[in-house]
């Protein structure tokens, strides 16, 4: 659909409540996207991209608008404020939520699992049923089921994952399906389209596109593609329900949507139960039932502080584009040096708070090898070690405990677990020769040492506790993408650590060195973790023997983190000498799918009493 066109039918409408499903109903298109059969994009996402300068298709070729044509698309704010539609949309799509949208598309393995454990229960799959909301198979209540008069596909919950991204949602216990909402984001533009200055206060007035937008949410929400709270941060953002705490501006979730509740009843737009037809609050209901965690609480205290801060850099520097550049085109630079400027110091506070950490523990020192695995490393002969794939560090063994943790939200939560966690035991529980399967290198192998440990496996708990995800996100997300299996081997263990890149054709030498390794003891107690931050650069992503080798940009260098807990009575265990028992199970590296080949993941942690990060709230 062209400008031209839009405007034509968008002249033609009255500022009512059926705006946007005129438009649809009018041209016969999908809602949200489709074609013509002459490859003419359709849809509200081409209505909006064609009037704020994206490319769209017509007849199958694409169409850009010109800055002289989009300068007259116009929209009118909450705030009163007539600017270019096409800033509008550029300033809220810079928002946090909308950079660092914590949406990762769901592989065909994940989909499959879920839906198979979803027709279990129910007739109709997961993707596509007559289901409403965004809510999990446990949890589909009987109001739920059969909702919609025929089947639809519920494209945010079955297409997408939450990756670590999505800290800030973990953090204030917000759901997450998609991400930040684009679908309301441009519903919203539309009803403040002032149509070339036919419709002054735009095509929807200001006193109506409230309850309009609500009840927008609901049917995003109703058909799985958001959570309310991915609605509310972009529509919080753009000016509209300003009578609320704002979501992630220092209100919680369960705040913020008990008090847009209470704020839409008293306009008309009440719950009603579905049984008995009465009245119910049922947001209100969870706020009270609830408590607030220590983790939300630090959230609405500090995080929330940064994020108001960046979110009033943004329109302050918004404001200034709008002077100096009218209609300033996606990827394009503000025309003013100072502007840019505003705009590379808000990069940099945004790209700081999303900062990248892992934590790890020291297995093993040049001073300090109290397991002897330093010792075994330097053993082996030079020309066993792999060299191109990362060789072998003699000066430190580490074992990654949190990998791909991102944003100060995770560093807070993991400094809170580590200064209430006793000191953890690690038993050496096996060294062997272990493949790492990779598609595109078949023929990587590595010495690794595996360990037992239950207090680490309460340590990730507690780091999880009270987080909105489900046991697979915790358990892929926060560790190393690579699988490796060994043959002979039982059960995954709770941690690993990577001796040496071994070459393929020195294994049996490898396992032959392993045998004839001797150590007295096969326990080490730990004080401490090590937190990493900083983005490695690009050379030191090629070759990475240790995260102590790793290359950071602006790195504040390691920091310990101390487990200052109480440990329990009788969880100290008692040492074990072990000789060459350690490897003789493991007497090859089998190639996929040979027999008594186990793929080794990591271990579910054990559950834990949810006290934790309890904070008593009043409501």
């Amino acid at each position: 659909m062209d400008l031209e066109a839009a405007e034509k039918l968008a002249a033609e409408l009255t500022p009512s409540g059926v705006a946007i499903a005129t438009v649809i109903n009018t041209l016969d298109f999908h809602y949200k996207t489709g074609k013509t059969s002459d490859g003419t994009e359709v849809g509200m996402d081409s209505y909006i991209d064609a009037r704020t300068g994206s490319s769209f298709a017509v007849n199958g070729n694409s169409v850009t608008n010109s800055a002289s044509t989009l300068a007259n698309v116009r929209c009118v704010t909450p705030d009163g404020r007539n600017i270019t539609m096409c800033n509008r949309k550029q300033c809220i799509r810079n928002e946090f939520f909308f950079r660092f949208r914590g949406r990762s598309e769901a592989d065909e393995e994940y989909l499959k699992e879920r839906e198979g454990a979803w027709l279990a229960e129910v007739s109709s799959g997961f993707a596509t049923n007559r289901h409403a909301g965004i809510t999990s198979l446990e949890d589909l209540s009987h109001e739920l089921r059969d909702f919609f008069p025929h089947e639809i596909y519920h494209g945010g919950k079955a297409q997408n994952r939450s990756s670590t991204d999505a800290w800030e949602y973990r953090a204030f216990r917000t759901p997450f399906i998609g991400g930040a909402s684009g679908s309301i984001l441009y519903a919203a533009l539309s009803m403040e389209d002032s149509v070339g200055g036919r419709f002054p206060t735009g095509v929807v007035p200001l006193e109506h596109r409230e309850l309009l937008l609500a009840l927008h949410c609901a049917v995003l929400i109703a058909g799985g593609q958001h959570s309310l709270g991915e609605c509310l941060l972009t529509l919080q953002a753009m000016g509209y329900f300003s009578q609320v705490p704002h979501l992630m501006h220092g209100g919680s979730y369960l705040d913020t949507t008990a008090f847009l509740e209470d704020h839409l009843m008293k306009r008309g737009l009440i719950p009603i139960l579905p049984d008995s037809f009465s009245p119910s609050t049922p947001f209100g209901d969870l706020r009270r039932a609830y408590k607030v965690t220590r983790m939300e609480l630090w959230a609405a205290t500090h995080l929330s502080q940064e994020l108001r801060r960046l979110h009033q850099a943004l329109q302050d520097l918004w404001q200034e584009i709008d002077v100096s550049d009218p209609v300033l085109m996606k990827g394009s630079m503000p025309t003013s040096k100072r502007v840019r400027e505003q705009l590379k110091h808000y990069e940099g506070a945004l790209e700081a708070l999303w900062t990248p950490a892992c934590a790890y523990i020291e297995i093993a020192r040049e001073d300090d090898d109290r397991l002897g695995l330093m010792r075994l490393a330097a053993l082996l002969h030079a020309e066993w070690i792999d060299e191109e794939r990362g060789g072998r560090n003699l000066n430190l063994l580490h074992a990654s405990v949190l990998l791909n943790m991102l944003g100060q939200a995770d560093i807070k939560r993991l400094e809170m677990v580590t200064d209430e966690s006793p000191p953890l035991e690690l038993r050496l529980t096996s060294v062997h020769v272990a493949r790492v399967m990779r598609a595109s290198d078949p023929d990587c192998y590595v010495l690794e040492a595996t360990f037992s440990s239950p207090g680490l496996r309460r340590l990730k708990r507690r780091f999880f506790d009270g987080v909105v995800v489900t046991e697979q996100f915790s358990v892929n997300s926060y560790s190393r993408k690579s699988e490796l299996v060994a043959c002979g081997l039982v059960g995954s263990p709770d941690l690993r650590s990577t001796l040496a890149y071994v070459r393929k054709e020195a294994i049996l030498a490898v396992q032959d060195c392993v045998e004839q390794w001797t150590q007295d003891t096969s326990l080490l107690t730990v004080h401490s973790l090590v937190l990493e931050t900083g983005r490695p650069t690009f050379p030191a992503r090629h070759r990475r023997k240790s995260w102590s080798e790793w290359v950071f940009s602006d790195r504040p260098g390691p920091r310990s983190l101390a487990l200052r807990g109480v440990a329990e009575q009788g969880s100290v265990s008692s040492p074990t000498a072990f000789g060459s028992r350690f490897s003789h199970a493991v007497e090859c590296v089998c190639p996929p799918g040979s027999p008594g080949m186990t793929q080794l993941s990591p271990k579910s942690p054990s559950s834990l009493s949810d006290r934790f990060f309890s904070h008593s709230s009043a409501g």
